[in-house]
Parts: C-alpha cells; structure tokens; sequence
C-alpha cells in the first residue's frame, strides 16, 4: 500500500513539474539565464521542474525558487549545462545561500538548497542577484 501510494505522488510531482515547466518556458523562450518564483511547497516539484525545464533548453542555466511564507523558509534549484561558461550550479547555490543563510548541496550540473527570507521583497530582490550573478560568470568567462 506505501508503494502504491509513494508512485501516485510521483505521478502527481511529474504532471505538476510539467505544468509548471511548460508556463515558465512560454514566460521565458530563448533565455539564456532562466530564474523565476514557482507557487509549491515541495523541493522534489522544484527539482523536476528543474530537470523539466533543462532538458526543453539544455543551453540555459536554471534556477527556480518557492517561497514558503508561512515558514520564512525559500526553496532553490538550480542545473548548469555541462561545460557551461556559467559555472557550475553548487557554485551558484552557494552564492545564493550566502545571501538567504542557509545551505546547498549538489554537484557541477544540479544543486539545490534552502534559506531564509520572511518578505516576499527579499526574495524578489535574491532572484535578480541570482540571475545577476549567472550573467556575470557568463561574462567574465568570454
């Protein structure tokens, strides 16, 4: 019975990472450095969304956030390109965690984490240095 339930969730994350990648890919064609808010309460929805949007713009370093606001807590993940002039994405979650005091794990090409941010405003203000910060490394590497 824990099987059967444990799949249906999965096929539940799965429908809803794909909903969600699908918006962000029709809110952000052709970006190079794709970083947005997704509404979830679930690390593993982010992290498939992730991997969803990825996989449909293999060029693009990714990073999604949800703000879980009754917690103060934020969710990230983030995937860089293999070989990617942008770094690696344990680089870039560790960066980002500096800024919401929290922590990451991962590798070069998937990392994830959690930090703090009690206003809405924090997080905006997290999201444009996240994406900042992708920019950058993009720059100073050519």
């Amino acid at each position: 019975m824990q099987k059967s339930s444990n799949t249906s969730i999965r096929k539940l994350e799965i429908t809803e990472a794909a909903l969600k990648a699908e918006e962000l890919l029709d809110k952000h064609s052709n970006k190079t450095v794709l970083v947005d808010l997704i509404q979830t309460v679930s690390i593993s929805v982010l992290m498939k969304t992730v991997l969803k949007l990825s996989k449909s713009s293999p060029d693009s370093l990714v990073m999604l956030f949800a703000h879980l606001q009754q917690s103060g807590k934020v969710l990230f993940a983030c995937q860089v390109p293999k070989g990617s002039a942008g770094g690696s994405a344990i680089e870039w979650a560790l960066h980002v965690c500096a800024r919401l005091e929290g922590n990451a794990d991962g590798s070069n090409e998937f990392a994830k984490g959690v930090g703090k941010a009690t206003k809405v405003s924090d997080v905006t203000e997290v999201l444009h240095w996240a994406e900042e910060f992708a920019h950058n490394k993009i720059r100073n590497a050519s």
